[in-house]
């Protein structure tokens, strides 16, 4: 809605703000509001440049937004956050969570780990003829007090992947996952799966771009910490036959 019809959004986003079941909000934000009711009134303006300078307003607000996002990626191409539900005055990193994680976990309780490229930097994309794999080294991922997964979204309202297994993750639980005989846990994101790879450890992705979040549920360690980097996702390349 902010792409194509941003005053659309902005009324949506006004009725959100004055519904009962948003939280009360503390004197800061009310006057804010207030603020933006005082302005907008209710999206009807008589001067057409009023309406421009609201969507142009609106639209360098969400780029700001996803930036504040994009700026905590680290040298794999993870993004991570450590401050989900203790902001503080940091609004524009409460928004950004917001965008692409809607239910998040305290840091204590839960760490996330998203990306939406591979280790060159490039977009990840379904359309890629063999794939990606993400390997963790022996030893890793960290184990956490509970269990991490792997899961693949579609960009549009990072939603899962719809595929005909059924299957929407790989996890810690993930019954018969494999590992290598290096040690090193391997999990293969493709359209379709790949011959001689453990049915367990195949992640379904879209025709087209798609993004990956790791989770960590109850963090120890270097996750706790924040100091775990997670390895890349690289192309894979298959030995055998692709089907």
């Amino acid at each position: 809605l902010v792409a194509r019809t941003p005053i659309e959004f902005l009324r949506q986003l006004q009725e959100a703000v004055a519904s009962p079941r948003t939280p009360p909000f503390t004197p800061y934000e009310q006057a804010l509001s207030d603020a933006f009711n005082n302005l907008f009134g209710n999206g009807e303006f008589t001067n057409p440049a009023v309406s421009l300078d609201f969507a142009a307003g609106t639209r360098a607000a969400h780029a700001e937004i996803v930036n504040r996002y994009l700026s905590h990626t680290d040298a794999n191409g993870w993004i991570n956050f450590t401050n989900i539900g203790a902001w503080g005055d940091q609004v524009i990193e409460r928004s950004a969570i917001t965008e692409y994680i809607q239910f998040g976990n305290g840091h204590s309780t839960a760490a996330y780990y998203h990306t939406f490229v591979d280790g060159q930097g490039a977009a990840l994309n379904g359309n890629t003829p063999h794939g990606y794999v993400l390997t963790f080294p022996a030893g890793q991922p960290p184990q956490p007090k509970r269990f991490w997964s792997v899961t693949a979204y579609t960009p549009d309202a990072i939603e899962l992947v719809l595929n005909p297994a059924g299957k929407y993750l790989v996890a810690s639980y993930t019954q018969d996952l494999q590992t290598n005989l290096d040690g090193s846990t391997s999990i293969y994101m493709s359209r379709l799966p790949q011959r001689g790879v453990p049915a367990a450890n195949w992640l379904p992705v879209p025709n087209g771009p798609f993004n990956i979040m790791i989770r960590f549920y109850g963090p120890q360690g270097s996750v706790a910490d924040a100091t775990y980097v997670p390895p890349p996702i690289t192309r894979f390349k298959p030995a055998g036959p692709w089907y």
